[in-house]
């Protein structure tokens, strides 16, 4: 039976499961209004294989926490088959949600109305999806399949079929987003992304670490009107020269953990060798946004009207636990009451994530932080990371090698 907190002002008495987990009553949830309502975008766990396990872990967390949830967003790759042709397109991660956690991801949408979001992002779209008609048809026969049940979000990376207008023209109340795979990376990125057609615009993660930059896109949506998404947490480098062939990998092998694990690992050549050791906690190793406390938030919440967390890889085991944003273990950001975070911004479920406790509470620590927000991630001109952490300086990640390898 899921164990859950006994404060009824926070969670929902009339919420009732049998011992192996099968609902018998529907849920009537009433969430908590928060101050930061629909300001954060998370992941489903694709690579979960129980269908059930974060329907479960969802209507078990804070309401207020839940009010906060601006999409959850999912991978459901299309795939065209007549008997001649056969392409795919949209999975860049190696996995994709099931058809069962499809139905609970709507089941969420339904009874919490949070908005569940499609996500196609691969990065080489087929020509076919615009010049084959048959193959357009059937595509937009497979958005019309969850715009029917209700999706009203969706990703697509295809620049040239978004320009067409087709998408919008079909689905008039869907709301497209581009892909952060798209690097919308300075303000005339920004500009010429405004044009395509999308409604809502990703923005690189590295703009996490130019608050300069977000400024100036700030300002110029004034004119455009468009929902800003900024990408805040993917444990990756900045412009990782990997990236492309590690998707690729993905796309090809369809197992979302296969670059780093099996016969098909491939990232004990590129980021095993530091993300582990003493370089995994260095803020350089990543663009996840690090904030040093609650006014750090609010000042990032000024620029954007979105921060979107990575997490679709993971995979959730039967413990039923409940959703967390994890700075301090705290739930919603209305009720945190920390005024430091010391770790990077994220969520999760069930467990603790390990927290910083003493280096960001140092002068130099405070001073990493404040710099992290305009470090543009040229590091090879600045090294605090090093120098805070207490590491021997480098100008590049992939310097870096362990005696793991090969």
């Amino acid at each position: 039976m899921i164990k859950r907190a006994i404060d009824k002002q926070l969670f929902f008495d009339h919420l009732h499961y049998l011992e192996n987990g099968i609902e018998i009553k529907k849920p009537k949830i009433k969430l908590i209004k928060s101050k930061y309502s629909k300001r954060i975008s998370i992941a489903h766990p694709d690579a979960t294989y129980k269908g059930d396990l974060y329907y479960k872990a969802i209507i078990n967390s804070d309401p207020q926490l839940l009010d906060e949830i601006d999409d959850i967003y999912f991978g459901k790759e299309f795939i065209y088959d007549d008997g001649i042709k056969y392409f795919k397109y949209g999975n860049v991660m190696g996995t994709n949600a099931s058809d069962e956690q499809v139905d609970y991801l709507f089941k969420i949408q339904n009874e919490l109305g949070i908005s569940i979001s499609l996500t196609l992002n691969s990065m080489d779209p087929p020509l076919d999806l615009i010049y084959d008609k048959n193959a357009l048809a059937a595509f937009v026969g497979f958005l019309k399949s969850f715009y029917d049940r209700g999706l009203r979000v969706v990703t697509i990376s295809d620049i040239h079929l978004i320009k067409t207008g087709i998408l919008q023209k079909e689905f008039p109340l869907m709301k497209f987003k581009n892909t952060v795979n798209h690097k919308v990376s300075n303000a005339q990125d920004f500009i010429n992304f405004a044009n395509l057609g999308y409604h809502y615009i990703q923005l690189d993660r590295s703009l996490a670490r130019d608050m300069n930059e977000l400024k100036k896109i700030k300002k110029l949506n004034q004119k455009y009107g468009k929902k800003l998404y900024l990408l805040a947490s993917e444990y990756c480098m900045y412009n990782c020269p990997f990236k492309s062939e590690h998707d690729n990998i993905n796309q090809r092998i369809l197992f979302a953990h296969g670059y780093f694990s099996g016969d098909t690992k491939r990232s004990h050549i590129s980021c095993d060798n530091w993300r582990m050791g003493q370089y995994v906690q260095l803020p350089r190793t990543g663009v996840d946004l690090i904030p040093k406390d609650k006014e750090a938030i609010d000042e990032y919440f000024s620029f954007v009207d979105v921060l979107k967390f990575s997490g679709r890889l993971a995979i959730l085991d039967d413990f039923q636990g409940e959703l967390k944003l994890y700075f301090y273990d705290e739930t919603s950001l209305e009720r945190k009451s920390h005024k430091r975070f010391k770790s990077r911004l994220g969520v999760t479920i069930g467990k603790k994530e390990h927290t910083i406790e003493t280096i960001y509470d140092t002068p130099q620590g405070e001073l990493l932080l404040d710099t992290l927000k305009t470090c543009k991630n040229e590091c090879y001109d600045c090294h605090l990371c090093e120098k805070v952490f207490g590491v021997e300086p480098f100008d590049s990640l992939i310097e870096l090698q362990s005696n793991h390898y090969l």
